[in-house]
This record gives C-alpha cells, structure tokens and sequence, in this order.
C-alpha cells in the first residue's frame, strides 16, 4: 500500500520529469540566494505535513498543485503516507536544479531533491517549488523508497567435492 500511495502522489510531480539539463537566468550570488529561500520554504512545508496539517499544506502549495489535486484528496492521501511511513528523524537535501519551464509550465522553478529516513526506513524526496508573489511554493512532491542494493541471483554453490554425472554408465 505505501508504494501505492506514494506513486499517487509523485504523480503530482509528473510535469518535472523534463529530465534536462539545469536552466537558470540566473546568475551565481542569485542562484545560492534562490536555493537558500527555497530550502527554507521546502523545510516550512514539510514541517506542515510532519505536524499533520495537511488542509494548511494545501493553502500553502503553489497553485500547480492545488490545479492537480483537489484539497480533500490531498488530505487524505497526505494522511495515508504520513501514517503509512511515519515520522521523518532525518532530512538531507542532496541536488537542487534550477528550471526556467518545465513542460508547460513557466517558472522559474527549484527542483530540490532530499534523502529522507522515516520510521519504516530510507526515501527520496523530490520536490518542485516555483516563485508566486515573490515567495516558494512547492509545486510538487514525491517520496520514493530509496533502493536497496539487490544480492546477487547467482546461487551459492554447496560446499564439498563437485559430482559430475556424465554419460552413460560404469
């Protein structure tokens, strides 16, 4: 069921999976000004969902999101995650883009991306924040579970001398 969950709401990031390469008109002291106020406004937004306000966090959310989404599906979908992967204890933003459009959409946009370790374990956390009325507003979240290195498929072999049956008979 979480991974259900989480792929509903990932498909509110849908429109970021332009997957270029990072555009910005931007210059250098802006961009690390842009990504500071976006880190602090994807932190107070996450801290909403983290303290279940989840009607808030709508109110909150850019108005892409609130387009995609209506608010009492948001809410329940939100409260199904957060019951189902519990309570973040740590949050790292790894990578941070900067996007003038994405798809059809005009920004500017940040697109911010966190490892996240909750209750039931590690997860991605990817989210979209544009600039409305000179304030980041997230856009779009999605939350997957990071992966797990997978063992390898080969069989381990038995211990002791290898048979060999070959052929016909004594």
């Amino acid at each position: 069921m979480t991974s259900r969950l989480i792929i509903i709401l990932g498909l509110v990031l849908g429109m970021s999976a332009a997957g270029g390469p990072p555009v910005s008109a931007q210059g250098e002291a802006g961009s690390a000004a842009t990504e500071q106020a976006a880190r602090t406004a994807a932190r107070a937004w996450l801290g909403l969902l983290a303290e279940r306000e989840f009607e808030e966090s709508w109110d909150e959310a850019a108005p892409l999101l609130r387009e995609r989404v209506d608010r009492d599906v948001w809410k329940q979908r939100a409260a199904q995650l957060v019951d189902s992967i519990g309570a973040a204890s740590a949050r790292t933003f790894t990578t941070v883009q900067f996007q003038d459009t994405l798809r059809q959409s005009t920004g500017p946009f940040v697109i911010l991306r966190a490892r996240a370790t909750y209750d039931i374990g590690g997860f991605e956390e990817h989210l979209v924040l544009t600039l409305v009325d000179e304030e980041w507003r997230v856009a779009g979240y999605r939350v997957t579970p990071l992966r797990r290195p997978t063992p390898s498929r080969a069989r381990p072999r038995p211990p002791g001398p290898r048979s060999s049956r070959r052929g016909g008979g004594s």
